[in-house]
């Protein structure tokens, strides 16, 4: 075995693991009401982890932008099999990533994986910008 190929297949994993990530972002934008559910078996078994943490992760940047407070345990319910890297997931809104200063997408809600309806066009609120102004 080539000593490279790890690292290439590690590579591969994470270009698979971006792709995937980008398009569920895109259907957020495109209010396509993406589910998590979905997507998570568009990787190798050993990448859903990796997979699932960064879903997440899109996820509630745009559900934080709409002015909701997901919770950790309606996460915990609908993926008991990803306890884990929910636990090391800031529910908090607490990401580094400055907010986008233009609307997420085009129409007024989506359905989350309860199937209650969510605004998703809602701009960054004003203090979180403010906020990511002094950084």
């Amino acid at each position: 075995m080539n000593r490279d190929e790890p690292i290439a297949r590690q590579h591969a994993s994470d270009d698979r693991i971006d792709e995937v990530c980008d398009t569920f972002e895109q259907a957020l934008r495109n209010c396509q009401h993406p589910r998590i559910a979905d997507f998570i078996d568009r990787c190798a078994v050993e990448d859903r982890g990796a997979l699932f943490y960064e879903l997440v992760m899109v996820e509630l940047e745009f559900r934080h932008q709409a002015g909701e407070t997901p919770s950790r345990q309606e996460y915990v319910d609908a993926f008991p099999e990803f306890a884990e890297q929910i636990t090391a997931i800031d529910f908090n809104g607490g990401q580094s990533a400055a907010p986008p200063t233009r609307r997420t997408s085009r129409c007024g809600a989506w359905r989350d994986r309860t199937g209650r309806r969510r605004s998703c066009c809602s701009p960054p609120a004003p203090a979180i910008a403010g906020a990511a102004a002094r950084l």
